[in-house]
């Protein structure tokens, strides 16, 4: 009986070669048992195989939607930090200072003087009244103080 099983997992696999096909295809007309054993094992043999599939079709679809969820969530942690960036490049790296010293016009002709207070300690960029922009780097003064 067990070598019946081997020979008909050996026959639905097609590990037999053509003469040992063709003697157990005789052999299984001759045997009702050996028919009945066949069919039974090529439904278990088949219901194996559709359960497989379905385990590996829902294994597929899980890995698919964990990776778009990861994608989608990877891609808000990027968008967010670069907001971060941006809003810390904005407001700590570059400091724009605007005036602070009245807007009377001076005398002789020429634009009003302007105050600007410079950390020394961090980039620093002035934009005058005029529209004159000018970007000082961290240090490029000399100062016992950080402010000047």
């Amino acid at each position: 009986m067990d070598n019946n099983y081997l020979q008909i997992d050996r026959y639905l696999q097609g590990d037999m070669s053509s003469e040992e096909q063709l003697a157990f295809e005789h052999q299984m007309a001759n045997d009702k048992a050996l028919q009945q054993a066949f069919h039974l094992q090529a439904q278990i043999s088949k219901a194996a195989t559709a359960a497989g599939l379905k385990n590996e079709f829902a294994r597929a679809i899980k890995q698919r939607t964990l990776i778009k969820q990861l994608w989608r969530w990877g891609l808000l942690a990027v968008v967010l930090a670069a907001a971060v960036l941006v809003y810390l490049e904005r407001d700590y790296l570059f400091h724009t200072y605007h005036v602070e010293s009245s807007s009377k016009a001076s005398t002789n002709g020429l634009p009003a003087a302007e105050l600007f207070n410079i950390n020394t300690a961090q980039d620093t960029i002035i934009e005058t009244r005029e529209g004159l922009v000018l970007a000082i780097p961290a240090h490029a003064f000399k100062s016992d103080k950080d402010d000047i």
